[in-house]
Protein backbone atom coordinates (compact mmCIF):
# COMPACT_ATOMS: atom_id res chain seq x y z
CA UNK A 1 0.00 0.00 0.00
CA UNK A 2 1.62 2.83 -0.83
CA UNK A 3 -0.38 5.14 1.64
CA UNK A 4 1.16 3.19 4.34
CA UNK A 5 5.62 3.24 4.64
CA UNK A 6 7.86 2.14 7.54
CA UNK A 7 9.78 5.47 8.90
CA UNK A 8 13.36 4.71 8.51
CA UNK A 9 15.80 5.35 11.69
CA UNK A 10 18.32 4.04 14.04
CA UNK A 11 18.19 0.19 14.83
CA UNK A 12 14.61 -0.84 16.40
CA UNK A 13 13.28 -3.60 17.23
CA UNK A 14 10.07 -5.09 14.79
CA UNK A 15 7.60 -4.04 17.65
CA UNK A 16 9.41 -0.40 17.83
CA UNK A 17 8.87 0.36 13.98
CA UNK A 18 6.72 3.30 13.49
CA UNK A 19 3.77 3.48 10.34
CA UNK A 20 3.68 6.51 8.82
CA UNK A 21 0.50 7.02 6.87
CA UNK A 22 -0.34 9.42 3.75
CA UNK A 23 -3.98 10.33 5.44
CA UNK A 24 -5.59 12.12 2.80
CA UNK A 25 -4.00 8.77 0.27
CA UNK A 26 -5.34 6.44 2.77
CA UNK A 27 -8.66 7.95 3.22
CA UNK A 28 -9.32 7.88 -0.44
CA UNK A 29 -8.27 4.24 -0.42
CA UNK A 30 -11.60 3.34 1.69
CA UNK A 31 -13.04 5.18 -0.63
CA UNK A 32 -14.54 8.21 1.02
CA UNK A 33 -15.30 11.04 -0.90
CA UNK A 34 -15.67 13.83 1.58
CA UNK A 35 -12.27 16.02 2.60
CA UNK A 36 -11.40 15.42 6.23
CA UNK A 37 -10.00 17.67 8.72
CA UNK A 38 -9.71 18.06 12.11
CA UNK A 39 -12.85 19.07 13.76
CA UNK A 40 -14.54 16.75 11.70
CA UNK A 41 -16.72 13.55 11.77
CA UNK A 42 -18.16 11.53 9.14
CA UNK A 43 -20.30 8.32 8.76
CA UNK A 44 -19.81 6.01 6.00
CA UNK A 45 -23.00 3.95 5.55
CA UNK A 46 -22.53 0.06 4.32
CA UNK A 47 -26.32 -1.36 3.59
CA UNK A 48 -25.93 -5.07 3.48
CA UNK A 49 -29.46 -7.70 2.86
CA UNK A 50 -31.08 -9.04 5.68
CA UNK A 51 -31.46 -7.95 9.12
CA UNK A 52 -28.71 -7.20 11.54
CA UNK A 53 -26.21 -7.29 8.71
CA UNK A 54 -25.76 -3.37 8.45
CA UNK A 55 -22.67 -1.61 9.45
CA UNK A 56 -20.44 1.44 8.84
CA UNK A 57 -17.45 2.83 9.30
CA UNK A 58 -16.86 6.31 11.44
CA UNK A 59 -14.03 8.69 10.59
CA UNK A 60 -13.45 10.92 13.69
CA UNK A 61 -10.76 13.66 13.54
CA UNK A 62 -12.89 15.91 16.13
CA UNK A 63 -9.41 15.63 18.37
CA UNK A 64 -7.27 17.78 16.40
CA UNK A 65 -4.35 15.34 17.08
CA UNK A 66 -6.22 11.68 16.69
CA UNK A 67 -7.90 10.39 13.70
CA UNK A 68 -9.87 7.40 14.35
CA UNK A 69 -11.71 5.06 12.12
CA UNK A 70 -14.20 2.92 13.47
CA UNK A 71 -16.16 0.29 11.95
CA UNK A 72 -19.53 -0.25 13.93
CA UNK A 73 -22.77 -2.32 13.81
CA UNK A 74 -25.42 -0.38 12.37
CA UNK A 75 -25.65 2.92 10.21
CA UNK A 76 -25.73 5.37 13.05
CA UNK A 77 -22.23 5.44 13.48
CA UNK A 78 -23.58 5.37 17.23
CA UNK A 79 -22.46 2.96 19.98
CA UNK A 80 -25.28 0.52 20.62
CA UNK A 81 -26.46 -1.12 23.87
CA UNK A 82 -25.50 -4.67 24.52
CA UNK A 83 -29.31 -5.83 23.91
CA UNK A 84 -28.94 -4.46 20.31
CA UNK A 85 -25.80 -5.08 19.84
CA UNK A 86 -25.72 -8.83 20.22
CA UNK A 87 -28.07 -9.18 17.25
CA UNK A 88 -25.16 -8.39 15.01
CA UNK A 89 -22.34 -11.03 13.98
CA UNK A 90 -19.73 -11.51 16.60
CA UNK A 91 -17.37 -9.99 14.76
CA UNK A 92 -19.22 -6.53 14.92
CA UNK A 93 -19.99 -6.90 18.64
CA UNK A 94 -15.95 -6.17 19.66
CA UNK A 95 -13.95 -3.59 18.69
CA UNK A 96 -12.58 -2.69 15.28
CA UNK A 97 -10.74 0.48 15.10
CA UNK A 98 -7.96 2.38 13.70
CA UNK A 99 -6.11 5.40 15.35
CA UNK A 100 -3.55 8.02 13.48
CA UNK A 101 -1.63 10.08 15.32
CA UNK A 102 -1.49 13.65 13.74
CA UNK A 103 0.27 15.73 16.15
CA UNK A 104 3.33 15.66 14.81
CA UNK A 105 2.60 16.78 11.32
CA UNK A 106 0.21 19.85 12.80
CA UNK A 107 3.42 20.82 15.75
CA UNK A 108 5.92 20.73 12.15
CA UNK A 109 3.30 22.49 10.26
CA UNK A 110 2.49 25.41 13.27
CA UNK A 111 6.38 25.59 13.63
CA UNK A 112 7.14 26.66 10.38
CA UNK A 113 4.47 29.41 10.07
CA UNK A 114 5.81 30.95 14.07
CA UNK A 115 9.59 30.46 12.36
CA UNK A 116 8.50 32.51 9.07
CA UNK A 117 6.50 35.21 11.62
CA UNK A 118 9.49 35.22 13.91
CA UNK A 119 11.96 36.12 11.20
CA UNK A 120 9.75 38.91 10.05
CA UNK A 121 9.21 40.24 13.67
CA UNK A 122 13.19 40.41 14.02
CA UNK A 123 13.56 41.92 10.31
CA UNK A 124 10.48 44.85 11.82
CA UNK A 125 12.35 45.23 14.83
CA UNK A 126 15.92 45.75 13.33
CA UNK A 127 14.49 48.74 11.58
CA UNK A 128 12.49 50.58 14.16
CA UNK A 129 13.20 53.22 16.24
CA UNK A 130 13.75 50.72 19.67
CA UNK A 131 11.83 53.42 22.11
CA UNK A 132 10.53 51.75 25.16
CA UNK A 133 11.70 48.37 24.05
CA UNK A 134 7.85 48.08 23.14
CA UNK A 135 6.36 45.51 21.30
CA UNK A 136 8.47 42.01 21.44
CA UNK A 137 7.47 38.83 20.01
CA UNK A 138 4.50 36.98 21.18
CA UNK A 139 5.02 33.80 22.98
CA UNK A 140 5.56 30.79 21.02
CA UNK A 141 2.92 28.82 22.08
CA UNK A 142 0.41 31.40 21.40
CA UNK A 143 1.68 31.76 17.83
CA UNK A 144 1.92 27.74 17.56
CA UNK A 145 -1.39 27.35 18.32
CA UNK A 146 -2.87 29.94 16.09
CA UNK A 147 -0.71 28.97 13.25
CA UNK A 148 -2.41 25.36 14.05
CA UNK A 149 -5.67 26.87 14.00
CA UNK A 150 -4.83 28.85 10.50
CA UNK A 151 -3.70 25.49 8.85
CA UNK A 152 -6.94 23.92 8.78
CA UNK A 153 -8.78 27.93 7.92
CA UNK A 154 -6.61 27.80 4.62
CA UNK A 155 -6.80 24.19 4.20
CA UNK A 156 -3.24 23.25 5.22
CA UNK A 157 -4.38 20.09 6.45
CA UNK A 158 -1.65 17.39 8.31
CA UNK A 159 -1.07 15.28 5.21
CA UNK A 160 0.99 12.23 7.08
CA UNK A 161 0.19 10.93 10.28
CA UNK A 162 1.87 7.92 12.82
CA UNK A 163 -0.26 4.59 12.87
CA UNK A 164 -0.76 4.45 16.74
CA UNK A 165 -3.15 1.95 17.22
CA UNK A 166 -5.14 -0.92 14.98
CA UNK A 167 -7.48 -3.47 16.94
CA UNK A 168 -9.24 -6.20 15.24
CA UNK A 169 -11.98 -8.16 16.54
CA UNK A 170 -10.95 -6.71 20.60
CA UNK A 171 -7.51 -8.04 19.33
CA UNK A 172 -4.59 -5.50 19.07
CA UNK A 173 -2.39 -6.14 16.09
CA UNK A 174 0.86 -6.17 15.91
CA UNK A 175 3.12 -3.24 14.74
CA UNK A 176 5.19 -5.29 11.65
CA UNK A 177 1.21 -6.62 10.29
CA UNK A 178 -0.01 -2.76 10.38
CA UNK A 179 0.61 -2.26 6.72
CA UNK A 180 -0.98 -5.56 5.31
CA UNK A 181 -4.20 -5.32 7.57
CA UNK A 182 -4.57 -1.93 6.85
CA UNK A 183 -4.81 -2.64 3.52
CA UNK A 184 -7.16 -5.38 3.82
CA UNK A 185 -9.21 -2.84 5.82
CA UNK A 186 -9.20 -0.34 3.25
CA UNK A 187 -10.25 -2.70 0.36
CA UNK A 188 -13.28 -4.14 2.27
CA UNK A 189 -14.16 -0.33 3.17
CA UNK A 190 -14.45 0.27 -0.32
CA UNK A 191 -16.16 -2.93 -1.46
CA UNK A 192 -18.90 -1.72 0.67
CA UNK A 193 -18.42 -4.87 3.71
CA UNK A 194 -16.28 -5.22 5.87
CA UNK A 195 -15.71 -8.71 7.38
CA UNK A 196 -13.62 -8.26 10.67
CA UNK A 197 -13.55 -12.17 11.13
CA UNK A 198 -11.46 -12.16 7.87
CA UNK A 199 -9.29 -9.27 8.40
CA UNK A 200 -8.13 -10.87 11.53
CA UNK A 201 -7.53 -14.31 9.70
CA UNK A 202 -5.28 -12.51 7.54
CA UNK A 203 -2.85 -11.64 10.93
CA UNK A 204 -0.39 -13.55 11.78
CA UNK A 205 0.70 -11.70 14.82
CA UNK A 206 -1.45 -10.73 17.40
CA UNK A 207 -0.24 -8.22 20.59
CA UNK A 208 -3.22 -8.16 23.40
CA UNK A 209 -5.97 -9.71 23.26
CA UNK A 210 -8.70 -7.49 25.04
CA UNK A 211 -11.32 -9.32 27.19
CA UNK A 212 -14.30 -11.25 25.52
CA UNK A 213 -11.68 -12.21 22.55
CA UNK A 214 -10.23 -15.04 22.10
CA UNK A 215 -6.33 -15.58 22.02
CA UNK A 216 -4.98 -16.19 19.40
CA UNK A 217 -3.63 -19.30 20.28
CA UNK A 218 -7.07 -20.35 20.43
CA UNK A 219 -7.54 -20.23 16.77
CA UNK A 220 -7.08 -23.09 14.68
CA UNK A 221 -4.01 -22.61 12.44
CA UNK A 222 -5.58 -22.79 9.10
CA UNK A 223 -8.09 -20.00 10.47
CA UNK A 224 -4.84 -17.56 10.76
CA UNK A 225 -3.69 -18.07 7.87
CA UNK A 226 -4.78 -15.93 4.63
CA UNK A 227 -8.20 -13.85 4.30
CA UNK A 228 -10.38 -16.04 2.61
CA UNK A 229 -10.53 -18.48 5.20
CA UNK A 230 -14.09 -20.02 5.06
CA UNK A 231 -15.34 -19.70 8.39
CA UNK A 232 -18.14 -21.88 10.23
CA UNK A 233 -21.60 -20.20 11.14
CA UNK A 234 -20.54 -20.90 15.03
CA UNK A 235 -17.30 -18.54 14.67
CA UNK A 236 -19.13 -15.65 12.64
CA UNK A 237 -22.47 -15.40 14.45
CA UNK A 238 -21.60 -17.87 17.52
CA UNK A 239 -23.30 -21.10 18.50
CA UNK A 240 -26.68 -20.74 18.09
CA UNK A 241 -25.99 -19.11 14.74
CA UNK A 242 -27.61 -19.80 11.41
Amino acid sequence: MKAVSEIPGQQTTAMERVMQVNIKEYLNETGLEEQMYPGKRVVKKLPQPGEHKSHCVVYDWRAPDTLRIDIKAGLSGKDLNRKDLGKYPISFQAPTYLEIDTSDAHNQNAAIEATDEEEGDEEGEEGSSGKGGGGGKKPAMKKNMFAAFSNVVEGKIAELGEVKKLVVMGKEIAKEAFGSVMKVIAAQIKNAAVVPVNILASVTKVTVATPGGRALNELAQGQIEGADVKYKPKDMFGVGGP
